[in-house]
């Protein structure tokens, strides 16, 4: 099962940080009017990194915490370098050979676009975005941008299970600790020239932002023994597929279905399986079980 989703909700800034970012930025601009934008990010780097770090090392203490409550022990909280061989920056506009037991993440924002395990479907997905008349204009320039992390996985996990964990809601949230933690903050500052006021906003400014691979190395990874991460692949295409079924019996009631005790029976069947049953519905669920096979036993 493989998802799709380019679209995502913008990250969730930290309002110390960006205080600190402008008073930087700020400073940097009235000692030198000429500066670049590539000087400003590399001088509020450090600050913005600190952040991410710490967000990663919450998100892992929030891991842990649920790990030890629901995961048996052949699963452990690793960070991700403990499941690397290695971590190369490419362009996901050139064709690369491909490495096997790979995926590719964003480098400009890792929740952007789905977690890939080709190069080959990386380009093609990139291109075919980029090509669709509906998109060429107002588009968000971070779709298209052409760094990509290829991580080569080592032996002690499969491409498939990463990139089926990362897409999952728990893989999102830790993705979502390593994303720039900036908004769309307006920067004014005032300047000796023919242009006394300079406006421009973080977004411009960190347009060119990427993450880093050390912050990348640290997020934590749910590793599971590789049979049971075949189990896990295998259960999220269930989901996956009851979710779409889901879907298309919600059209079916939508548009006054025909045959409604049919499709009550579809909805109950579907609900019975996912509820959680108490002691005395397993029992009675047994009872009526044996009750069918005795008939069917007199029957014969």
């Amino acid at each position: 099962m493989r998802t799709n989703s380019w679209d995502t909700q913008p990250a969730r800034p930290d309002e110390s940080l960006i205080t600190d970012v402008r008073t930087t930025i700020e400073r940097l601009y009235r000692s030198d009017s000429d500066i670049q934008d590539g000087e400003l990010v590399s001088e509020a780097a450090p600050l913005i990194r600190n952040v991410i770090l710490k967000r990663i090392g919450e998100c892992r203490d929030n891991l842990l915490s649920m790990h030890q409550h629901a995961y048996e022990s052949t699963s452990e909280i690793v960070d991700l370098s403990d499941c690397v061989k290695a971590i190369i920056m490419i362009s996901s506009l050139r064709s690369h050979s491909e490495i096997k037991n790979s995926i590719y993440i964003n480098a400009c924002d890792p929740t952007l676009g789905p977690i890939f395990t080709s190069s080959h479907d990386l380009r093609e997905s990139v291109y075919k975005k980029w090509m669709n008349p509906s998109n060429q204009y107002g588009e968000d320039p971070r779709y298209f941008v052409s760094s990509y992390f290829q991580i080569v996985l080592n032996d002690t996990v499969t491409a498939k299970y990463m990139a089926a964990f990362l897409e999952s809601n728990i893989g999102r949230e830790i993705l979502e600790t390593i994303r720039l933690p900036l908004g769309d903050c307006p920067i004014s500052y005032s300047q000796i020239g023919p242009s006394q006021e300079i406006n421009t906003n973080l977004n411009t400014i960190f347009k060119g932002w990427e993450l880093g691979q050390s912050e990348l190395q640290k997020i934590p990874i749910l590793r599971r023994d590789l049979n049971e991460q075949e189990s896990y692949i295998a259960l999220r295409t269930k989901v996956h597929t009851l979710r779409l079924q889901l879907g298309e019996l919600e059209k079916l009631i939508d548009i006054g279905p025909l045959k409604m005790e049919h499709l009550r029976d579809q909805v109950g069947s579907l609900l019975s399986a996912i509820e959680p049953m108490t002691q005395e519905e397993r029992i009675r669920k047994w009872c009526q079980q044996d009750e069918s096979l005795t008939l069917e036993f007199k029957e014969s």
